[in-house]
């Protein structure tokens, strides 16, 4: 199949503001938690609530006296008891400062997350779990119960609290221990963000069959040979398969469908209230991926850009479509994991970065099936002012 790319219509305008823009394109695939779903939800909002006081729900507190010991109950009963050993002789405290890059404190995270992930069942890992939240320290459990969470099979597609909700730090190192008043505060904080914005490309194909689109963003460059050096600027934001006919194909992308890009994290708050509303009974709680733990920030796509627009390439490749080892989505559910560990995120069996991997040989480098769209970003400050 031999794919001819032969134009491209894009417009790009970056602004100031918090606004979300959703797309035009409905969402289909829709799935609702169930109620042993919810009930689970709920269960690491509440063990990650407070980190650095004790557990203030009831029904937890018969567990954090002892850890399971029975070694029925794990997969892998010889890394957990190397945990047991460890923790006998003592880790690090809690209340003491974490950090991930101190080789002896990462060991003993990776020890307390196979104690979690060796866990046989999710009663097992359930006690487990509440007996860490108070017998390990915070940082060590925050990590060690994440890890747990994305390599677990029976725990694909769960939220857990951003880091910066768990760990807020706005308490200032100077305080009285006096007890104060409970107040509201009302807040505004600039964040960069940009409208939607769509491609037409138009593809023409000498025979029918599956291809892939990659799209990539970079510097403008004015000599073609400054492509050698600035490839490495390039960042791939978006990839997907399309089904293309024999003759002409237009393709129309919002980049809101990009492949890469996340949209910001709901707030505790919020989706601690969505949880427990269905979870009583009340709306549903939609399982939902636009948001999930991996992908790129949707607001950070683009460059801020200038007043008077901000000089940028965009480069489309279409190659044939060759089917990876493992299919996409085979191993996990898209509609509400990233998939990280699976082993089937990926939609073929080209290379990351393909074709921007490798070194460049000018003679050859150029195909009909590559177009390069040199670009302006503008930016648009709409914030109002307080």
């Amino acid at each position: 199949m031999r794919l001819t790319v032969v134009a491209i219509a894009l417009g790009l305008v970056a602004l100031t503001s918090a606004a979300y823009y959703p797309t035009s394109q409905p969402v289909t695939g829709v799935k609702y938690a169930d109620k042993e779903f919810l009930y689970k939800q709920k269960f690491f909002f509440e063990v990650l609530r407070n980190i650095h006081l004790p557990l203030q729900f009831e029904e937890y507190l018969p567990y954090t006296k002892s850890y399971v010991t029975d070694e029925s109950k794990y997969t892998n009963f010889q890394e957990v008891v190397e945990f047991f050993n460890y923790y006998k002789v003592g880790i690090l405290g809690k209340g003491e400062l974490f950090s991930i890059y101190n080789k002896e404190y990462m060991k003993q995270t990776y020890l307390v997350f196979t104690f979690f992930f060796n866990s046989v069942d999710f009663d097992t890992f359930y006690k487990n779990v509440v007996w860490a939240r108070e017998n390990v320290n915070e940082g060590i459990f925050i990590q060690a119960l994440t890890m747990a969470v994305f390599h677990r099979p029976d725990l694909k597609g769960f939220v857990l609290p951003a880091i910066y909700e768990i760990y807020p730090n706005v308490i200032p190192m100077k305080t009285s221990g006096e007890k104060f008043f409970d107040f509201s505060v009302f807040a505004r904080q600039k964040r960069i963000n940009h409208k939607p914005f769509s491609y037409t490309l138009d593809v023409y194909s000498e025979a029918a069959g599956k291809g892939v689109v990659r799209v990539y963003m970079g510097p403008k460059f004015y000599d073609f040979k400054q492509l050698e050096y600035l490839k490495k600027y390039f960042v791939e934001v978006d990839q997907y398969l399309y089904d293309f006919v024999a003759g002409k194909n237009t393709i129309v992308r919002n980049s809101r469908d990009f492949y890469y890009s996340v949209r910001d994290r709901t707030t505790y708050t919020d989706l601690y209230k969505k949880i427990m509303t269905a979870y009583n009974g009340g709306e549903k709680f939609i399982l939902d991926n636009s948001e999930a733990h991996c992908g790129f920030p949707d607001r950070l796509l683009l460059p801020k850009g200038l007043p008077s627009g901000y000089e940028m390439t965009f480069y489309f490749i279409v190659t044939p479509y060759y089917a990876p080892k493992v299919q996409q989505f085979s191993t996990y559910d898209y509609t509400y994991s990233c998939g990280v560990g699976s082993g089937s995120k990926y939609i073929d069996d080209l290379p990351f970065g393909y074709p921007l991997d490798r070194d460049i040989d000018f003679s050859y480098f150029y195909t009909k099936n590559m177009y390069f769209k040199d670009v302006l970003i503008y930016h648009s400050d709409e914030v109002k002012p307080f």
